[in-house]
């Protein structure tokens, strides 16, 4: 069964937004400061992100959220949803951020994202994730499939009540799909991948020795449990409930 919408369907230029700056902060190679998301100080000589607005609250850190890409067989790739309609490039895998970019031929004259447009890097809050994101691993068209993971993201960002589209952004965890579990190639590739991008490896059977894993896929309402679990003790033990504090008051209301 494969997940019915994805972010990139709900949210279009028409839906309000309200326009934040993340500026990462200087420590955010520190593990205990890493994810931390702080209101920047007041006596800034300099705008914090390229494209700032002097109107828009402004924040040091970074803030997280839950999406999916589709990967190829190798596991060696993470391609934005909708890429193989509309041609959108993959996203660095190699540590290093993403950066988001309009595709559109038109109206490329705008900060990125663009308050009316749907260009940018997006992601559902934590607190929001949708129930078809715990399908993690379903398959997709040509022979990919869906992989959801965690985001750190910061720049110039569109906030919505139920996610946000960002200028940078980079995968901090990726989870491994349950139905991989039993898959020795699949969890060595993907924690190749994981390796090279810097990002956690979330492994819903962490811990169960190789003999011990189910050699065949479990139900889809267990699978989901997992993928949940996983995700939500990912969260509880990095940031548990920072960013709905700051962010939630400074969503537009939903339509």
């Amino acid at each position: 069964m494969s997940p019915p919408r994805t972010l990139g369907t709900r949210i279009w230029a028409r839906d309000p937004s309200r326009t934040i700056l993340v500026e990462p902060s200087a420590g955010s190679d520190r593990e205990e400061a890493r994810w931390g998301l702080e209101p920047a100080s007041g006596d800034q000589t300099e705008g914090p992100v390229e494209g700032s607005d002097d109107l828009a609250p402004r924040f040091t850190g970074t803030i997280l959220g839950v999406r999916q890409w589709l990967v190829p067989p190798s596991l060696d790739e993470l391609k934005p949803l909708g890429s193989l309609k509309l041609n959108l490039p993959s996203w660095e895998i190699d540590g290093s951020a993403t950066r988001a970019r309009c595709m559109k031929v038109v109206n490329k004259l705008h900060e990125i994202p663009g308050k009316n447009c749907e260009c940018g890097l997006r992601a559902y809050h934590p607190w929001l994730m949708p129930p078809w994101y715990f399908w993690s691993g379903d398959k997709a068209a040509n022979g990919n499939r869906y992989l959801t993971g965690v985001v750190e993201a910061w720049g110039r960002i569109e906030l919505y009540p139920e996610g946000f589209r960002a200028a940078f952004a980079r995968p901090v965890a990726l989870v491994l799909p349950p139905a991989f579990s039993a898959d020795s190639t699949a969890r060595i590739a993907l924690g190749d991948l994981c390796d090279h991008a810097d990002a956690e490896l979330l492994d819903p059977d962490q811990g169960v020795p190789p003999d011990g894993r189910p050699l065949q896929p479990r139900g889809a309402a267990a699978e989901q449990r997992l993928t949940r679990t996983v995700l939500d003790d990912w969260f509880e033990r990095n940031r548990s409930s920072t960013d709905q504090k700051v962010l939630e008051p400074l969503s537009p209301p939903e339509m």
